[in-house]
């Protein structure tokens, strides 16, 4: 017995008699022949002669390059890239345009302006456009476009359908099928008038009957509106395998984000994993950006790298593309990114190719990065070969072999084995640069960076999704969904907000030839009908389809699309209240084994005893782990980097004063001069100690960070003349290999200063820190001290030679001083009140308590157990490794910060 055709007879009847098959999108017409390929494979045939079916665009394209051919027509037609570079020409050359909009935003607009004028006939009403400044811009640009193609015979693909119509003895008397045309435009319907008068037979598809089962679905939320779908659809699937279902969504592009989170959670939970890049059982019809495709991305990286400086992330990206490193050495490029690239201090942050490849250098991991370093250079000799200062101009195709050139140079797309979608973003791109060096076709010759700047333009407007894997759930918009039929549709967001969607004017054609031509947007009732009749043949694709919304969204309330009345559709049957997760059966297991430390010696000095305060997990992932987030990139130095600028100011200042005498013996410019060459020598310690890939800073910034630190400091050394005597005994003394309970700490202190008596003696000694953020000797007190720094000096020191223990607070304004703990009132300018009797018995306590801290990290405890939930997480970057719910913490933030702002009045955002 012979298979059934899964196409419908009448298209099978069209075909065998060698008719053509048109179609209203790209999609449907490949849809439709690959179930062609699939029932000839089916019927057993060797070999088979490929069906003629056509998107509409295709087709008239081809039907004027064979008039091109024959010699009936003259005028050469346009691609999109060409005619955009036409209308971006024009709009640059432009002397009276003040727009703000970037010259590549306008040349788009006006080719889709010029699109819609034509598509609906309306060229001869150009000159009713001047009504408005934009629209009289336009019709400006629209005069010239015309001359410009007039002139030189092009013709623009905007306005193939009228020339095709024009000339109907030409016409070809085919058979024809036109399949998913929801509507015509009128330059659509002349042409099928013009073929029908050349004795062409041009017929329909009719509907196939209207689904059986129609049902609505209704949730509270978005999210809960997905996870019902995605629930329903894997209900069907397990009941009948065999089964294709579509997912229609009126904004597929916003939402795809969220459609993938909840469908791989729901449908294939397997492939939550980042590791796991095996295909799931659903695909997007819609593509993206060739631009945005990890491998083209990854070569334009490279070619602006070639020219310009990169961003930092964009860097990051690139040292981390297969595309761009071999496997051998990506770790090795990770650990560089982290610990060069990302912890140099940048006052803008990016990096050129010279800066990239003096960080390269660095002792570290000059001889380990190799391959990056003879990347790097090879690169650089293909950027002075091909783009040299000099801006040489060259045409389009001339750059198109250059960077194909470069890139090889570069080692781009060279240790890496294709994959079958990876080959096609490959003969995608090269396509594109086929495209590119068509731009020739005026004889333009751009400089490197302007070519480039054509091919990026080129890639951000060419779509491209990889071949169809016909999974059994295809994702699309419902204007995608022509021409298709499956066994089940689920109609997402069908809602009176979002169904029919809101359509917009062209803001360059004024809004009463849009109403008169009857163009989108210009017309509610149009828009409704063909919004309507979409949902009808949506209908007609499916023995059921469920339509389902969203009753609330962030904004506001939601109800049925005001379409859906009069279909007789009926309740969908309520889900499960959980989730199909929710129904696993999960094995509990309490993890209650610790992993006691081998070796006394530990990172990070009074960190691990401030981390196993705040929560022993953390302590355990930066102490034991050594898990640290990447320094994310500012601009200029960030708030850690300017307090070690203040600190390596003090220092200085004070190492060359060493007494308070010595201060005070200075007259006022004296102290300036010197306060000065502190500063001086801080910015250079600073831009030593943050790696060789800082380039030099901007004079105007390092102005600023000095005039910053001659108020703070300055003010600060007012304050310093009103204490008791005292001279320095030392400044930022490291202390190697402290024994403290288990452990063996290497501990800094930032100064300790010894008081003099009325004859100059000794009087005891102060230990002192800087302080530029918030702190209160309250930080230091209970079991769990929010910062046990100075305490942790205390307890390490001799408690018979202390007079105090206090911070420095380096903030303007009121909050700056110096506060503490002391027996006597004038050793420091504030006495705060002790949890002791004294001093002595203070730091007694403080021992007793970071031994027991101390102690805890030594056994091994690793506890998420922070201290004052959910604070204490809200800057941790270890949420990732810890147990703590995202969600949940994200939700509890959210309420304190909510309560914070009801508190004080304040916004945070």
């Amino acid at each position: 017995m012979e298979p059934r055709s899964s196409l419908p007879p009448k298209i099978l009847e069209i075909l065998e008699r060698g008719g053509t098959l048109l179609t209203g999108n790209q999609r449907a017409a490949r849809t439709l022949q690959q179930a062609f390929d699939r029932d000839c494979r089916d019927r057993g045939l060797p070999h088979w002669q490929p069906p003629a079916i056509f998107a509409w665009e295709t087709w008239t394209t081809n039907l004027w390059h064979q008039r091109l051919i024959s010699g009936t027509a003259s005028r050469i037609l346009l691609n999109t890239s060409q005619e955009f570079h036409i209308w971006r020409s024009i709009v640059a050359s432009d002397p009276r345009h003040t727009s703000l909009q970037k010259i590549d935003s306008l040349a788009e607009m006006a080719a889709q302006a010029w699109k819609l004028l034509c598509a609906y006939r309306g060229q001869s009403r150009l000159g009713q456009l001047g009504v408005s400044q934009d629209t009289r811009t336009f019709q400006r640009w629209t005069q010239a476009f015309i001359h410009r193609c007039e002139s030189d015979l092009y013709l623009s693909p905007s306005e193939l359908d009228a020339a095709l119509a024009s000339s109907r003895r030409h016409l070809p008397a085919d058979d024809l099928l036109l399949i998913g045309f929801d509507r015509f435009t009128p330059s659509q319907a002349a042409l099928i008038a013009a073929l029908r008068e050349a004795g062409s037979t041009i017929a329909e598809l009719q509907a196939a009957p209207p689904a059986e089962q129609r049902l609505l679905a209704g949730s509270e939320t978005v999210d809960a509106e997905l996870l019902d779908v995605a629930t329903r659809i894997r209900q069907s699937l397990e009941a009948k395998p065999n089964d294709r279902v579509a997912v229609i969504h009126p904004d597929i592009a916003s939402a795809r984000g969220e459609i993938d989170r909840i469908f791989r959670h729901v449908l294939a939970p397997e492939l939550e994993s980042i590791t796991n890049l095996a295909a799931g059982p659903y695909e997007f019809s819609l593509g993206q950006p060739l631009a945005q495709a990890p491998m083209v991305a990854s070569a334009l990286s490279i070619l602006r790298l070639a020219t310009r400086p990169l961003s930092v992330s964009d860097l990051s990206r690139l040292l981390l593309s297969p595309w761009f490193t071999p496997a051998s050495e990506l770790h090795l490029r990770a650990e560089f990114d982290a610990q060069v690239i990302r912890s140099s201090t940048l006052l803008h942050p990016q990096l050129s190719l010279s800066d990239l490849l003096r960080a390269s250098g660095h002792r570290h991991y000059k001889e380990r990065l190799s391959n990056l370093l003879r990347q790097l250079h090879s690169l650089q000799r293909a950027a002075e070969r091909l783009v040299p200062e000099s801006a040489v101009q060259k045409p389009f195709a001339d750059w198109a072999d250059g960077i194909r050139e470069i890139l090889r140079d570069a080692g781009w797309s060279t240790f890496i084995r294709e994959t079958s979608t990876e080959f096609q973003t490959r003969r995608k791109w090269e396509s594109a640069l086929d495209e590119f060096a068509t731009l020739d076709f005026e004889g333009t010759r751009p400089n490197f960076a302007e070519a480039l700047g054509h091919l990026e333009s080129i890639l951000d407007r060419t779509l491209f999704a990889p071949e169809s894997r016909d999974a059994p759930i295809q994702i699309m918009s419902p204007q995608e969904a022509a021409g298709s039929h499956f066994d089940a549709i689920f109609f997402l967001g069908c809602s009176d907000l979002s169904w029919p969607p809101s359509t917009g004017t062209n803001p360059l054609l004024g809004w009463r030839l849009q109403r008169d031509l009857g163009m989108p947007g210009s017309d509610p009732a149009l828009d409704r009908a063909h919004a309507s009749a979409i949902t009808q043949r949506l209908i007609a694709s499916a023995s059921t389809i469920t339509f389902s919304y969203a009753r609330q969204t962030e904004d506001s309330h939601q109800w049925p699309s005001p379409l859906l009345a009069g279909l007789n559709l009926q309740p969908a049957e309520p889900l499960p209240s959980e989730s199909p997760a929710a129904q696993m059966i999960l094995e509990e297991i309490t993890d209650s084994a610790s992993i006691p430390i081998t070796h006394p010696k530990v990172r990070g000095g009074s960190s691990v005893l401030k981390n196993q305060a705040a929560c022993a997990f953390r302590a355990f992932a930066e102490g034991r782990l050594a898990s640290t987030p990447l320094k994310s990139q500012t601009a200029g130095l960030d708030a850690g980097e300017r307090g070690s600028l203040v600190h390596a100011t003090m220092a200085k200042l004070w190492g060359d004063l060493g007494s308070q005498a010595a201060l005070r013996a200075l007259t006022l410019d004296e102290r300036r001069a010197l306060l000065d060459s502190a500063i001086t020598h801080a910015l250079h310690r600073v831009s030593e100690s943050h790696g060789s890939a800082a380039p030099a800073w901007d004079s105007a910034y390092l102005a600023i960070q000095r005039t910053r630190i001659h108020r703070l400091v300055g003010s600060w050394l007012e304050m310093e003349l009103e204490r008791s005597p005292f001279k320095i005994k030392s400044l930022e003394q490291n202390f190697d290999n402290v024994s403290f309970g288990p452990l063996e700490l290497d501990i800094r202190v930032d100064r300790i200063d010894t008081l003099l008596d009325q004859d100059a003696n000794p009087a005891g000694d102060i230990l002192l820190d800087y302080k530029t953020g918030d702190a209160k000797p309250a930080h230091w007190q209970g079991d769990r001290p929010d910062d046990p720094q100075l305490p942790l000096y205390a307890a390490i020191s001799d408690p018979g030679t202390l007079a105090g223990v206090g911070f420095i607070s380096l903030r303007p304004g009121k909050a700056m001083g110096l506060t503490g703990y002391a027996d006597e009132d004038e050793v420091l300018l504030k006495r705060a009140k002790f949890d002791a009797n004294s001093l002595e018995d203070q730091i007694e306590l403080w021992r007793n308590v970071l031994i027991t801290l101390a102690d805890s990290f030594a056994a091994g405890d690793a506890t998420v157990g922070p201290k004052i939930y959910p604070t204490t997480c809200k800057y941790c970057a270890q949420r990732i490794l810890c147990r703590v719910d995202p969600a949940v913490l994200a939700s509890r933030l959210d309420d304190e910060d909510a309560d914070d702002e009801a508190a004080t009045g304040e916004s945070y955002g």
